[in-house]
């Protein structure tokens, strides 16, 4: 995977969930890590397409979950930020797939996807509640938002 089109962008309450799963084992803080490096590549061809109704309709193709360790198990939701060229993790469910209850979890997941497009609405003056994440070979390299605007010019 030698070609990373899209950085992540990860806001504060996604860095809760990652920590809660993590939580649970190596194996699936591993396989979340794997997924976020595959939608680094691919974004739209890593994951599927999830309906959110709550959103505004420029938002309804841009809102995706994959599966963490397989189908089975958790689901980790984003949104890709296409012109910026940035994935945006919002939600990762508390429970395996055999045990989620969408229905329940619709409006958590709504509240996130709310927050991320409110990240998007006034950028960059929220860069510093994120995180700028490159996942390669596993390693994660991580740096607040606000700093790399400052010593980059851009994410």
């Amino acid at each position: 995977m030698a070609s990373r089109p899209f950085r992540h962008l990860v806001h504060e309450g996604f860095l809760e969930d990652a920590e809660t799963l993590a939580k649970r084992g190596a194996d699936y803080e591993a396989s979340l890590s794997k997924q976020l490096e595959k939608l680094q590549v691919d974004p739209f061809g890593a994951c599927d397409r999830y309906d959110c109704d709550a959103l505004p309709e420029e938002y309804e193709d841009c809102v995706r979950k994959c599966d963490i360790k397989g189908t089975r198990g958790p689901k980790v939701f984003c949104l890709i930020w296409r012109e910026q060229g940035i994935v945006l993790p919002f939600f990762i469910t508390p429970e395996l797939r055999n045990s989620i209850d969408y229905r329940r979890l619709q409006p958590r997941i709504e509240t996130h996807a709310k927050t991320v497009i409110q990240v998007i609405e006034t950028w960059p003056d929220k860069a510093s509640e994120c995180e700028v994440w490159i996942i390669q070979d596993g390693a994660k390299l991580t740096i607040n938002a606000a700093e790399a605007l400052e010593r980059f010019g851009h994410i």
